[in-house]
């Protein structure tokens, strides 16, 4: 019974131990707050796909306009495009793919999402599809924040986006 109290005290302190590294996994202490109001415009960052132009750009952007999907909100509406899939001569060609409203375009579909900030370090995206009302929630984690630059960890990878327009 002695070696069970023994073994307790342990155990709890492995547990909270854990329990920080999730709430802070990079053990700053502090939390980045990104500003709403900041967020909308085109951000750019250099592709990470393997084998893409040493131009090509990942292309987030966040608009104004409240995102509805079926019956539900889903923050404001936005879209993302990796040039890094494209040969440079088609990248203008993609993004007006994403915006065509016709029925063969994609506008609000694959490649769109609806954001909200939270958590403050957190940027939650709905993705949306182009079967139904599907919604997909995905969060990227963002390192910094300034109304000209942030740092996004993405399925691993870090990204420096640069606001341009």
């Amino acid at each position: 019974m002695k070696r069970q109290l023994f073994l307790f005290p342990i155990l709890a302190a492995v547990a909270v131990l854990f329990t920080g590294c999730f709430i802070d996994p990079d053990n700053t202490g502090t939390k980045v707050k990104v500003d709403p109001l900041l967020l909308p415009g085109r951000w750019e960052a250099p592709s990470q796909i393997a084998g893409a132009d040493a131009n090509a750009k990942l292309v987030y952007v966040f608009l104004k306009e409240t995102c509805s999907v079926g019956n539900n909100t889903y923050g404001k509406w936005g879209y993302q495009l990796d040039q890094g899939d494209f040969e440079p001569a088609d990248w203008e060609l993609a993004e007006e793919q994403l915006l065509n409203q016709s029925a063969e375009g994609d506008y609000h579909k694959n490649g769109w999402f609806g954001w909200a900030i939270e958590n403050d370090g957190e940027i939650q995206l709905y993705n949306t599809t182009s079967v139904g009302d599907a919604v997909v929630p995905y969060a990227l984690r963002v390192k910094a924040f300034s109304s000209t630059e942030m740092t996004v960890i993405d399925a691993g990878k870090t990204y420096v986006f640069r606001k341009v327009q």
